[in-house]
């Protein structure tokens, strides 16, 4: 990686830095299965050796206007990734049973090209009366193009397999404007900010394009002069977008009965999130809230009609997942030279897989407590 940052005048600079990284790497796996009756013994052992090879190359510019000293700037940033994966991958299987053997052989050859551009131009401005205004542009893109071709050797001949192979090409655009003001003033903190998304997206299987709104506030109050007790609401509305590893069809053996593929028809999760903190003293949390999710997107497990005894895990939607939660924060002193904290969180899941199905409840418990311990002077 090399970068540089130029400054071309007092309140002006411009800055580029370009990152390239390679890897390869070799990944067989040796796995083997019993299915025991009380009749029979039916041992199915397998080999899968995958070689991959990746290369990452980044490039990002950005341009910095420092408008005034008391923090008011413009800002335009832009960025280029491309990533590109290409893996050789053999399995070999053999089953046996009494008095029969079946053996199988085939491979597969995978290709990714992944390209990522994205422009921010933003302003942040200082304005009177503790005010903060934030405003902007921003654009990105996302291509993603993926192929394989599976072949079988069926005595000494190498056959392809068109129903196991795909060549998919996906591209998502997304515009983006956005503004936010901030407010500070005695015991009061307050923000506001709004973003308009608008989506448009292409393949072979399907287009379509959507426009959503996002806002978010946040309120915090200072209850007494100290500030050692403060409540600080918050609310959003947030969209998360399928990674590109859930989007790539391509199938990946777990073993000799279960695979696993990407979904390209994944739709955007949506999400409201809010909760209330009390803080003391600046460092013991109360907080209560909840996270809203519709369209979540969770590994499904099915079974393969053409091999009964085999499944297959892909991505996919739910309808609605709800997340209620309690979480504290608890720092302790327990003497001058040990220091606990501990932390807590209950969560009540409410999960709807299809509109049409009662909620299922799940409850969670997670905790952790960490310490840590001064040494003595010269230790």
């Amino acid at each position: 990686s090399t970068g540089t940052v130029v400054e071309i005048a007092p309140r002006h600079s411009i800055g580029a830095e370009f990152e390239y990284w390679r890897n390869r790497d070799g990944e067989p796996n040796d796995t083997y299965t019993d299915f025991r009756t009380a009749d029979e013994t039916v041992r199915t052992e397998s080999r899968f050796d995958n070689r991959n090879h990746r290369d990452n190359y980044s490039a990002t510019f950005n341009y910095i206007w420092k408008i005034d000293t008391l923090g008011s700037q413009f800002k335009l940033i832009a960025d280029y990734t491309r990533y590109t994966s290409d893996g050789d991958n053999s399995y070999h299987t053999t089953t046996c049973a009494p008095g029969t053997l079946r053996d199988s052989l085939y491979e597969s050859a995978t290709g990714s090209v992944y390209d990522i551009l994205t422009a921010d131009a933003g302003l942040t401005r200082k304005l009177p009366h503790g005010l903060t205004l934030r405003a902007g542009l921003r654009y990105t893109r996302n291509d993603m193009a993926d192929k394989s071709r599976y072949a079988a050797q069926t005595q000494g001949t190498w056959l392809a397999l068109p129903e196991y192979s795909y060549d998919q090409h996906y591209t998502e655009q997304i515009g983006a404007a956005y503004a936010s003001l901030e407010y500070s003033a005695g015991r009061w903190e307050l923000s506001a900010g709004l973003r308009g998304e608008y989506t448009s997206v292409a393949s072979q299987a399907f287009g379509r394009s959507y426009f959503g709104l996002f806002p978010n506030v946040s309120v915090s109050r200072a209850l007494n002069a100290l500030r050692t007790w403060l409540l600080v609401a918050q609310w959003s509305r947030n969209i998360e977008r399928p990674a590109f590893p859930a989007l790539n069809p391509a199938r990946i053996r777990i073993s000799d009965y279960s695979w696993q593929s990407g979904n390209p028809s994944l739709r955007p999760t949506y999400i409201h999130r809010f909760s209330l903190t009390a803080v003391w003293k600046y460092r013991y949390t109360l907080t209560v809230g909840g996270n809203l999710h519709h369209d979540l997107i969770r590994e499904i497990a099915h079974r393969d009609a053409t091999a009964p005894d085999a499944v297959y895990i892909r991505p996919e939607n739910h309808y609605t997942e709800n997340h209620w939660f309690v979480a504290a924060s608890v720092p302790a002193k327990i003497t001058r030279w040990w220091n606990l904290s501990v932390n807590a969180v209950g969560v009540m899941q409410r999960i709807r897989l299809n509109s049409t199905d009662s909620p299922a409840t799940h409850y969670l418990m997670f905790a952790d407590a960490t310490c840590s311990f001064t040494l003595p002077a010269g230790f």
